[in-house]
This record gives C-alpha cells, sequence and structure tokens, in this order.
C-alpha cells in the first residue's frame, strides 16, 4: 500500500530555479504543511490562522508567564505599528486593545485591557528606541537558484524581529531564511548587518554565519524537495532533538544522548496528554497535513526509517540554525 504522497511529483521545471524568500522561509517553518498548501492546492489553517478566527471567550488575566496566548493576534498589529512609527500613549493603547474583536465585552474585557496593556507597555516603548531603515530589495544568485524578495525589519546592527512574546527558536525557524540572505549580501560587500536579534521578553540572537552561501545552497535544494514531496521535518520535535542529543551529528553521539534525544522528540510529536493540574497540549502528529502525509508514523524504533528520515532532514536544515541560535549574553 502507498501512502499518500509517498512518492515526489515530477513538476515542470518552468522558472523553478527563482524562489522568493517568503516562499523559502515558509518552507523551512513547516514543509509538509507547505506541500499540501502550495503544490496541492489544499485548503489548510496552522495555528496562527486558526488563532485568527478565534471567536472572544473566557481569557486569563496576565500572570508570571505573561499574557494569554489566545491575544496574540493584537500583539502582531501591535508589533507591526511600531515598526510603522506607531506613538499612540499608554491610554491610548489600553482603549485600541479593549476594543479589538478577540476581547471579551464589557467590564471584562475593559479590565484585561487595561492589565495587557501595563505589562506590554515597557516592551512597547523599548521597540520604539530602534532607529529602522527601509527593507531592502534582493536578488542573489547562489548555485544554480536565483532569490528574490525583499528583507525588512533592518537597522544599522542588526536585522530585529520583535515579539511582546517569548520566542522560542522553534517559532524564529522562519527567519533562517532572510538571515542567511542577508548574511551573504553583507559578505558581498553589501552594507548589511549579520545579527539577527530577537527582542521578546528574554532577547537572545541568531549570530552571523561563516558560509552563509553554501547554507543557503543547500536549503533551495531541500525547497526543490519539499515542492515535489512532504519533506518529516518537524521544528518542534527537531529542536527537541538536537537539544536532547547537545546539538551534535547523530553520529557523533552516545547512546545515552541518542535515548535522550528520541525521548524528547517523541513527547513534541505525540504531544502530551492532561494530568492534574497540567494542561493537554497536542503534538505535531496532531496537525491536519501531518496526519495526511504522515499518518501512524513514530518517533520510534519500531519506525526506524521515519526515525531516520526525520534525523536526516533535522540534521540538514535545523542543526546550523541551532548551532547560529546564541542565546543572551552568549557568543
Amino acid at each position: 500500500h502507498q501512502p499518500f504522497a509517498g512518492v515526489a511529483l515530477n513538476l515542470p521545471g518552468h522558472d523553478a530555479h527563482v524562489i522568493t524568500l517568503d516562499a523559502l522561509a515558509e518552507c523551512l517553518k513547516d514543509p509538509t504543511l507547505f506541500f499540501c498548501k502550495r503544490t496541492l492546492g489544499l485548503q489548510m489553517q496552522d495555528a496562527d490562522d486558526r488563532l485568527a478566527e478565534r471567536e472572544p471567550q473566557a481569557i486569563d488575566p496576565p500572570d508570571a508567564d505573561g499574557v494569554d496566548n489566545a491575544l496574540r493576534a493584537i500583539s502582531w498589529r501591535l508589533e507591526s505599528a511600531q515598526r510603522r512609527g506607531d506613538r499612540r500613549s499608554l491610554g491610548e493603547i489600553r482603549e485600541w486593545i479593549r476594543h479589538q474583536p478577540e476581547m471579551p465585552y464589557g467590564e471584562e474585557g475593559r479590565e484585561l485591557a487595561a492589565e495587557v496593556a501595563e505589562v506590554w507597555w515597557p516592551q512597547i516603548a523599548a521597540l520604539r528606541d530602534f532607529s529602522r531603515l527601509p527593507p531592502k530589495a534582493v536578488r542573489i544568485e547562489v548555485g544554480k537558484w536565483t532569490i528574490v524578495g525583499r528583507l525588512d525589519r533592518l537597522t544599522a546592527d542588526s536585522r530585529v524581529v520583535e515579539s511582546l512574546y517569548r520566542v522560542r527558536p522553534y517559532s524564529a525557524l522562519a527567519h533562517w531564511a532572510p538571515h542567511l540572505a542577508m548574511n551573504v549580501l553583507a559578505a558581498r560587500g553589501e552594507s548589511l548587518p549579520s545579527v539577527t536579534r530577537i527582542v521578546d521578553t528574554e532577547g537572545w540572537m541568531i549570530g552571523a554565519v561563516d558560509d552563509a552561501e553554501a547554507e543557503l545552497a543547500r536549503l533551495c535544494a531541500f525547497y526543490d524537495e519539499a515542492s515535489a514531496g512532504p519533506q518529516p521535518l518537524f521544528r518542534k520535535a527537531g529542536c527537541a532533538w538536537l537539544t536532547g542529543i547537545g546539538m551534535l551529528a547523530e553520529a557523533d553521539a552516545t547512546d545515552d544522548t541518542r535515548y535522550k534525544a528520541r525521548t524528547e522528540a517523541r513527547k513534541a510529536w505525540n504531544g502530551q496528554p492532561g494530568r492534574r493540574g497540567t494542561p493537554a497540549f497536542p503534538g505535531e502528529h496532531d496537525q491536519a497535513w501531518n496526519q495526511l502525509c504522515w499518518p501512524d508514523r513514530r518517533i520510534e524504533d519500531e519506525d526506524a526509517e521515519f526515525v531516520a528520515a526525520f534525523v536526516r532532514c533535522t540534521e540538514r536544515v535545523l542543526l546550523p540554525f541551532m548551532r547560529a541560535h546564541v542565546v543572551k549574553g552568549g557568543a
């Protein structure tokens, strides 16, 4: 029995070697979803799409972990406004938050808006300190590919990715392609920075990449493969694998670290059932596009072929990214 999309498609070669920077970033973020939407034309919503359509309902007030994730769509609009020079006062932003479609109605919404604005205001003020440069048009020839698009979020010393929420490395993977493009152009003499700063609740960065051109070419080759068939690259499970294995290639790891890596990746792939006092969270396996393309596949010894393919994709795409990820105060 041949599984769905188990054989790569024979796609026509017309314009296949021109890749937009946005499409490359989308592919790296989730190559299986990219294949289903871009190649097959299926209508599928990811978590961000579903969040944007969510109806207002009971939302917890801010706590030690920050603002409820249900209000992320509001944060995206606020972050975008800061990039465009927003200078509204705390009171004006509080009132604006109160009338956003994600907010509860009435007195509950008024109180929640006041609390959220107070939590976010110091970060909003900090975002206004950046002196931003206009976007730069990009056309990069690397190997047989031509990458076109634009680099935005630029300042004199870094590309700035701002968020009012914490940004974990797997959530920043979409910024790897722009980061590499920026490094390639900087190495070719363009007046561009080579560091991406993640300005979130903690602060970290993606460091300069010495072999950015070769790395970008490898990602373009991966893009071609992901356009013809789904690739088993799963960013949460992959980052969990690499963290568990100590950022090593599997061939260089001990049996103990391989076991730890597989255990951590399995948790991200399968998800976790709710237990007393802890909410359940779905795994990447539960996403509709992964159910379609990878049904019944498991990160287990019994599914060695799938695990091997998953590790190859993880080492090919995620390992260079994670090695360039520099924690706050790191080098």
